[in-house]
């Protein structure tokens, strides 16, 4: 009986050395990294990472409720590859909506797009879409989205 509590006792604590050598290799810097993030996350998360984003989205969730609506969402409407993307359309940069959701409707509130190309961000003003707006947004983002989006 001695012999078996020693062996429940080593196999428990090497188990818990396994463990805790897991919870230790997550808590390294970068080890967020390791798992590759698909492309549409990346594009969304420099559109989110933008100040003129961040602008338009501060109290929005509070004014959508108020008007008996559940919340705002973006959309990925196109992109370069839209079978990996999950896109609706093919396009040379990826194009992004911000809208509002309401039971009986989606409203787009401001329209954007990233170029792969020039890796610069914009929005697009529906009056005059063929002069987009450059806006600023998290440079480091680029080097996951090189990653990415090959």
């Amino acid at each position: 009986m001695k012999k078996l509590s020693v062996l429940s006792l080593a196999m428990a604590i090497s188990l818990l050395l396994t463990v805790t050598s897991k919870a230790q290799e997550a808590k390294k810097p970068g080890a967020a990294h390791l798992k590759t993030k698909k492309c549409n996350d990346v594009v969304q998360e420099i559109l989110e990472s933008s100040t003129r984003f961040k602008q338009l989205t501060k109290n929005l969730f509070a004014a959508v409720k108020k008007n008996k609506g559940s919340g705002f969402g973006t959309m990925l409407d196109a992109s370069p590859n839209p079978a990996r993307d999950e896109a609706n359309a093919q396009s040379d940069k990826y194009e992004l909506s911000l809208h509002e959701s309401y039971p009986d409707r989606t409203v787009n509130i401001a329209h954007f797009e990233f170029n792969p190309k020039t890796k610069l961000l914009y929005e697009v003003n529906e009056v005059d879409p063929d002069k987009p707006k450059p806006i600023a947004f998290n440079k480091k983002l680029l080097v996951e989205f090189s990653k990415a989006c090959r």
